[in-house]
């Protein structure tokens, strides 16, 4: 059964999308299969906070600017 993605995990993903990289790639810089990824990436399996990131570690992305809140997610204030 297949859940709806997290948000953060779908920025995760077109992050890695966007460097080009295969889920094999970015598999072997976090030392996980790429079928791990796979399942992350499906939302098949939540990732837990260190997965998170380890995730983001490897594609050089800040965490805590992924999960800030935006004005749009904020009802149009700034956290």
């Amino acid at each position: 059964m297949t859940r709806d993605v997290d948000p953060l995990v779908a920025l995760l993903r077109e992050r890695r999308r966007g460097l080009g990289w295969s889920q094999q790639k970015l598999g072997d810089r976090m030392r996980v299969g790429h079928t791990m990824i796979s399942e992350l990436e499906r939302g098949r399996v939540s990732p837990t906070l260190w997965t998170l990131r380890r995730w983001a570690d490897a594609l050089d992305a800040d965490l805590t600017v992924l999960t800030r809140p935006t004005a749009e997610s904020n009802g149009g204030r700034h956290a």
